[in-house]
């Protein structure tokens, strides 16, 4: 399995840790971004389908140590797009009354939808826009060449990193997908066996460690 991590990271604001210089650089695997882009749209659909807490925060430039704002929110997909009502840091609701009443309204435009009233351009306007998100991820295996940079330790992961340049036979379907033919950045992909390789290698460095000794 392989998952994508970042993507479309501009050029000129892309920060990272160094990768190990003795990996090279070569041409991505040809079914890679495949599976990574099949994966991408696995993870778009389970959005629509399930709820989920979200924490958004936002830092003055990614290496920042600390947060200008933090975010809670549990998300909702209600078929128009999706529902956001506010928590507190811990997941759980900060004002009880403000949380019931925005659960309410919820429901009602829940309801609403299912009986088909009202709400009917609003949901083939979003079943749009996702079909439209959709074949612009797929765009991405043929608007971009992709070159392995090297491998990148992210706390107990291990992530390949990929050059992302546009392709020069790429012929852009729609305006929107027209922009990747001035995207230059990186993608980092996590695939299992070099995170587990990585693991297996810092296993055998911790039980080779040398064990302090005291005589009595």
């Amino acid at each position: 399995m392989a998952g994508l991590s970042l993507a479309m990271a501009a050029c000129g604001t892309a920060q990272s840790v160094a990768p190990n210089s003795s990996s090279g650089s070569a041409p991505a695997k040809s079914d890679l971004f495949e599976r990574v882009i099949g994966n991408q749209k696995k993870e778009e659909a389970a959005l629509d389908l399930y709820e989920r807490i979200e924490r958004v925060e936002s830092r003055k430039n990614p290496n920042s140590p600390t947060e200008i704002s933090v975010k809670v929110s549990r998300v909702v997909p209600s078929g128009t797009g999706m529902d956001r009502i506010s928590v507190g840091a811990d997941g759980r609701p900060a004002d009880a009354a403000a949380y019931r009443a925005a659960l309410e309204g919820l429901e009602r435009a829940l309801a609403l939808i299912v009986e088909g009233r009202s709400q009917h351009d609003a949901v083939e306007k979003y079943a749009k826009r996702r079909k439209e998100r959709l074949e612009l991820i797929d765009s991405t295996r043929n608007a971009f060449l992709f070159t392995f940079v090297g491998d990148e330790p992210r706390e107990d992961h291990m992530l390949a990193k990929y050059r992302m340049e546009p392709n020069p036979a790429f012929k852009p379907t729609s305006r929107v997908a027209s922009i990747f033919t001035k995207v230059r950045g990186y993608v980092w992909v996590e695939e299992l066996w070099r995170t587990r390789a990585c693991r297996r290698r810092r296993d055998r460095r911790h039980l080779n460690r040398p064990v302090p000794r005291k005589d009595l």
